[in-house]
């Protein structure tokens, strides 16, 4: 009878413990070619343009300050991008410096960027404080914008995978001749600036193939690229650097980059840039498509204050 019971006890431990590794492959979390199954590390979340944001915290400043009040400006600092940042805040009111006030305080920023760990997503955040000078000679009631401008550094290289073969038509199913990426099949990290779509055309010629990427890039909804005063041209907009490589076979060609400029003007959401490889006599690859960008970013966050005489009612 006891070893009845023992075989009994040991057959269903079996069973838990099966029932528990099964359980444990699958906690919800984020999935991608590549990362292990669900709840594994990936750094591909489909390419969304974001970047550092910038939070008042309730009170800090007041929305009505009295003058002769001291006063703390409180920011809440947040990398919303898969690039570790690095760069500085500044605040500062729009009055000027006669009544006291903010005249541009600046902190140093360094924040990690996002990481996908056992499916949590985890965004490195710094709470910042900013002390002011407290108001003076307000003759009458004034309204003014605390202002907090974060301008920092991003590089990415990121891109789906093309797969080229040698013979047009053949093998759709395979390896299509045309495609359009994007999504996570893009692979595609998210950044201020990032790759939103990958066109592919591959192009027969006489000496072989001709590998053809047509690549969209879109920018976050607040915020614009940074340059020194000196270095812009209102014409060509702000430049960021950019290259291309199909992996094994070496940069591409593009045709709006100026060297590895690319040029950016502040009302463009997005920009194309087309790119091309000559690949020669290939078999069937399947090769990473390498695009790097790197750039300085800035984004401006404000909260308006009244600013009241000391007897004022």
């Amino acid at each position: 009878m006891k070893k009845v019971i023992l075989v009994l006890f040991s057959v269903m431990g079996l069973f838990l413990i099966a029932g528990c590794q099964e359980s444990g492959n699958d906690s919800g979390g984020w999935s991608f070619p590549g990362s292990g199954g669900k709840g594994g590390s990936s750094s591909y979340f489909g390419g969304n343009p974001d970047g550092i944001s910038i939070k008042f915290l309730n009170l800090q400043p007041p929305d009505v300050l009295r003058e002769g009040q001291d006063f703390t400006v409180a920011l809440e600092i947040v990398n919303n991008a898969q690039c570790s940042t690095s760069g500085q805040i500044c605040v500062r009111d729009a009055l000027s410096d006669i009544f006291g006030g903010l005249q541009d305080n600046c902190q140093d920023i360094n924040l990690k960027g996002v990481e996908n760990v056992n499916g949590q997503i985890i965004k490195d955040s710094k709470i910042l404080f900013f002390r002011g000078n407290s108001y003076a000679d307000i003759k009458r009631e004034l309204n003014t914008q605390i202002i907090a401008k974060a301008v920092y550094s991003c590089e990415i290289i990121s891109g789906p995978q093309l797969c080229i073969k040698p013979l047009i038509g053949e093998n759709e199913n395979l390896c299509k001749s045309t495609e359009s990426i994007s999504g996570k099949s893009l692979k595609a990290k998210s950044a201020p600036i990032t790759i939103t779509k990958v066109d592919k055309e591959i192009i027969p010629e006489q000496d072989g193939i001709r590998l053809l990427a047509t690549i969209t890039l879109t920018k976050m909804s607040k915020g614009q690229l940074k340059t020194d005063i000196g270095n812009f041209d209102a014409d060509k907009g702000s430049p960021l650097s950019m290259s291309v490589e199909y992996a094994g076979f070496g940069e591409m060609k593009c045709n709006s980059l100026d060297g590895n400029t690319l040029y950016w003007k502040p009302k463009d959401a997005t920009k194309t840039v087309q790119c091309e490889l000559e690949l020669g006599q290939i078999d069937l690859i399947e090769n990473p498509l390498n695009i790097g960008l790197s750039y300085d970013y800035e984004v401006t966050e404000s909260k308006q204050i009244t600013i009241k005489q000391r007897f004022d009612s």
